[in-house]
Formats: C-alpha cells, structure tokens, sequence
C-alpha cells in the first residue's frame, strides 16, 4: 500500500487527538474526585457513571472525527443525555464538568437550534447542582468550565469533519476532471478510426488497397495523437486545467493564439497555470472564464480574464 497524503495523515492525527481529549478529559475528572477530599465519598459513583457514559460520548465523536453520521445517533444522544443527568443530580458537584460532553453531543447530532437549548440546559443545570462551598469552585466557574469545554472540542471535531469534506471535494473534482480528458481522448480517436473502420466494413475487392493505405495513415496519426499525450504536451495540461474548473462550476474556454501548445509542458509552465487555476478557485468564480495564453520572453504568461497574471 501507498502511502497516505500529508493532508489525509494530518487530519488523521488531529481527529485523535480529538478522540484523545474526549478520553483525558473523564480522566482529569476521576483524578479530581479521587484527589479532593471534599468530592471523594462520591468517587464510586463516578467510576460507574463514567463507565456508562464515556462509552456513549466517544461512539458520537468517534463518528463525528470520521466525518460520518452516527448509526442511532440521536438514541445515543438521549442515553447520553440521561445517564448523565442523572448522575449530575445523585452525584452532584462532582460531576458537573462531565456535562460538557451532553451539551457537545448536541452540537454533534442535533440541530443549532436544538443543539443551544441543551447547552443551556446543561449550565442551568450545573448552576443547580453545584455547591459553591469556600474550599470548592464557585458554580460560575463550573457553568463556564462546561460551556467552554463544549464549544473547544466541537470547534475542534468541526475542523476535522470540515477538512475531510474539502478532501473529499478535491477528489471528486481531480476524478471528474480526468474522466472528462479519457472521454475527449477517446472522442478525438474515435473521430479519426471511425471513418477508416466503416470504409472497412464496406470494402470491396477493388477498395481493400486504398483502405490498407488509409488504415496505415489513420494508425500513424492515432500514435502521433497518443504521443502528444504522452509528451505531457502543454494542450494537454491546459484541457485538464479546462476540465478541472467545468468540475468546479467554472465554464472556461481557452485562447492561446501564437503559443506552441504542442510543446512539452515545464515545470514553469505547470506552475503558471496551477497559480492562474488556484486563483479562479480561491475567488469562487462561477460564471465562464478564458484561459489567456500568450507569448513571453521567458516562457508563455497565464492570465485569466486578463487579470492576475503568471508568468511561466
């Protein structure tokens, strides 16, 4: 197997370390029970109330990193939303941090307008429940604790989940633009062996020469149009550049007068083009826009529309 892309092994990384938060976090909390005189009667009951719902949060933001819809989400969520309300309420203050993970898994399969209620619903909550005793933390330190834990790590699975979408659109757009350029390939072959293959199909005894002889004419300019491809010539470079903007929703059309684009296409010229490409992508253009090839001293300029022009 290949290796993967940097963007692909990038987002890898940064959709565990999301994972890796959404498990430190309870952690953090049983270590906080554990350590705190005040809060350790109550450490039993958060080993099973962790034991019940972590499991529940990590399968919503498992599916979130993944950029995939949670089987039963919303079922999860209200198992979620229950065991750990009800901890909240028997366990008290010792719990409430853990309810940032309720309100994030509103965000992660309910609507916003479903999403802030619970959120709400969660800091009034934790204002219910916390004691806001001397040797403890005031309840608004625990309501902003949790709303703050919620909003970083849905910001961060919403990242993650983002960049695999754009990942995404970036394949779909390279595939469609190479299936366009085999059915263009295809056509111009087609367009020069067809009308020697129906000749073919009709010769006579006395035509059968002048098909040999067509047919031999035909297979040398079949070969010269699949060298050109070949040659990484700068027309093909431009039709896939064509093709990949139709893909985006961007109609081009090309005008090269006086450039050789039978030419091989350097490294310059690649580059030219993939900064005038990226630069009708970066501004969202959607309407038509026309490739502008002309000659240079230094190699053909790349404009589109006349305007950010790249010098090859």
């Amino acid at each position: 197997m290949g290796e993967r892309a940097p963007d692909a092994a990038g987002t890898g990384r940064i959709a565990h370390a999301a994972v890796g938060f959404c498990v430190l976090i309870p952690l953090v909390e049983l270590g906080r029970a554990a350590s705190w005189p005040m809060y350790r009667p109550e450490l039993g009951l958060v080993a099973i109330a962790m034991a019940v719902t972590v499991p529940l949060h990590l399968y919503l933001v498992w599916h979130a990193v993944r950029g995939t819809p949670a089987p039963h989400g919303r079922l999860v969520f209200a198992a979620l939303l229950v065991t750990s309300g009800t901890a909240a309420v028997v366990i008290g203050e010792t719990w409430t941090m853990m309810l940032a993970f309720v309100a994030l898994g509103g965000f992660l399969v309910l609507p916003l307008g479903a999403a802030l209620p619970v959120l709400l619903t969660c800091w009034g909550l934790v204002l219910l429940v916390s004691t806001g005793v001397e040797d403890g933390y005031s309840p608004l330190y625990f309501s902003f604790s949790v709303i703050f834990r919620a909003i970083a790590l849905y910001g961060l699975i919403w990242l993650v989940a983002a960049h695999r979408r754009l990942v995404a659109a970036r394949d779909r757009l390279r595939d469609a633009a190479v299936v366009r350029e085999r059915i263009r390939i295809a056509g111009e072959l087609h367009d020069v062996v067809a009308p020697v293959l129906e000749r073919a199909v009709a010769a006579t005894a006395d035509t059968v020469p002048a098909v040999v002889v067509d047919s031999r004419a035909t297979l040398l300019q079949a070969r010269h149009i699949i060298g050109g491809y070949r040659r990484l010539s700068r027309a093909r470079d431009l039709d896939t550049a064509i093709a990949l903007l139709a893909a985006a929703g961007a109609t081009a059309r090309l005008d090269a007068a006086g450039v050789d684009l039978e030419a091989a296409a350097t490294p310059d010229f690649r580059a030219a083009l993939r900064s005038a490409i990226t630069d009708v992508l970066t501004r969202d253009v959607g309407g038509p826009v026309t490739l502008v090839v002309t000659p240079g001293e230094n190699g053909p300029c790349i404009a589109v529309d006349e305007q950010a022009v790249h010098r090859a």
